[in-house]
């Protein structure tokens, strides 16, 4: 059963990357965007917090216990929340539609979203 858990999350992620890069199809043109410097430590971070959380080389102290048991329900419960995450990723990618981006850019027509697209004020 966890093993078919894990084969949705997978299929999860490559439909969601697949309409991510997509996406990036109907964005508006950038004008300016952050320094590089700026996006450069951002990736960094990132990329020290994975290698802390999947490298099996740093597997001493807290790292090498697990955080939740591996049992169906906290299975379930990582697929629900990946769902709720794609969608709530979707939803917010559409919603702002050419005016998203991944760094902090000024687009060209740039216009300030202010409504939730799901609430009337």
């Amino acid at each position: 059963m966890q093993h078919d858990i894990h084969r949705w999350v997978g299929m999860l992620w490559i439909g969601f990357l697949v309409l991510w890069t997509a996406g990036a199809l109907v964005q508006k043109r950038t004008l300016r965007k952050e320094p590089i410097s700026s996006r450069l430590l951002q990736l960094c971070l990132c990329g020290v917090a994975y290698m802390l959380l999947a490298s099996p080389q740093l597997n001493f102290g807290l790292l090498a216990a697990p955080f939740v048991p591996g049992n169906i329900f906290f299975s379930l419960l990582g697929l629900s929340l990946t769902i709720l995450g794609f969608a709530f990723a979707i939803w917010a990618r559409v919603f702002l539609g050419g005016n998203w981006s991944s760094a902090v850019t000024i687009k060209a027509d740039h216009e300030l979203v202010r409504g939730t697209g799901l609430m009337p004020w």
